[in-house]
């Protein structure tokens, strides 16, 4: 099962993380096998960024686990952050990102932990790197001299509360924001329709501070709704941001049969079969 995936299109290096995550191995869009990065006796890597030409930005979440997950057998990590920054080449640490303050505590030491592996911690923007770590109600941006600089806060502050609201799924695209806020929910909870109202999606114009809910629609894919959501960020540069949406064959077929869609999109599905074809994707380009 493949745990980690980034591609470095300018070079064209895959990043594919697997087993722990211990390992990442590269290799080329076309499948050969390029060098082996090894990082430190147990790290477990869930998220990858690209911070320049030479390094990435990761997260593990081994300690993240431990901690929730007090008395289950560990190997020790030899590292003590959860966020740093490694080579593109060998896998050696770089920089280690240490957040200024205390750290707000987030475990419930219960089942807390399948909602918090759930959440989106890094964000590829212009300047660097967008790191919306949950522990600290403040989103910092790690930008290319290796500083932290905060964009803004979060109030009411977490600590303040007893149902944890944390900020999630936070990206830049022009002159907007996009950010979810979450309610963190027990395990026993986390049925579909609660998880879904767990979440609260918003968009935010930096221009005029206004602040309004997101609905994405279709116009030829009527009934159809989504949000933008940095789960969804496939590359991020000074020109255009790409998200894809996977829209689901079976729904499709359904619309196609109710006459709710139209244009090409009512052709494409015309031609689909639910049994032996794949779902749909749709790639949105932001200028």
């Amino acid at each position: 099962m493949i745990d980690v995936f980034y591609y470095d299109e300018p070079a064209d290096d895959v990043y594919i993380g697997a087993n722990g995550n211990r390992i990442i191995q590269v290799y080329s869009s076309t499948g050969k096998h390029k060098r082996t990065l090894k990082l430190p006796q147990g790290t477990k890597i869930n998220e990858i960024v690209e911070f320049d030409s030479q390094s990435l930005v990761v997260f593990d979440q081994q300690l993240m686990w431990k901690k929730n997950l007090s008395g289950t057998d560990f190997s020790a990590p030899q590292i003590d952050s959860s966020y740093f920054r490694i080579s593109k080449t060998d896998g050696e640490i770089v920089d280690y990102i240490e957040f200024p303050g205390n750290e707000i505590d987030l475990s419930i030491r219960s089942n807390m932990v399948h909602n918090m592996t759930m959440l989106k911690r890094l964000s590829k923007c212009t300047a660097g790197v967008i790191l919306c770590n949950h522990e600290s109600d403040t989103v910092f941006l790690y930008d290319k001299d290796s500083s932290l600089t905060p964009l803004f806060c979060k109030t009411p502050l977490i600590s303040d509360l007893d149902e944890k609201v944390i900020l999630n799924n936070y990206i830049e695209i022009g002159s907007c924001q996009y950010m979810s806020i979450q309610t963190l929910l027990p395990f026993e909870e986390r049925a579909k329709d609660v998880l879904i109202k767990s979440h609260k999606f918003y968009m935010r114009d930096k221009q005029t501070g206004e602040i309004y809910l997101q609905k994405i629609t279709l116009p030829d894919y009527k009934g159809y709704n989504d949000v933008i959501s940095s789960l969804r960020n496939k590359t991020y540069d000074e020109k255009e941001t790409l998200l894809c949406y996977e829209l689901d064959l079976f729904e499709l077929k359904k619309a196609y049969k109710e006459n709710r869609l139209s244009g090409k999109l009512k052709e494409l599905v015309a031609t689909l079969d639910e049994m032996n074809d794949n779902n749909v994707l749709m790639f949105v380009l932001f200028r």
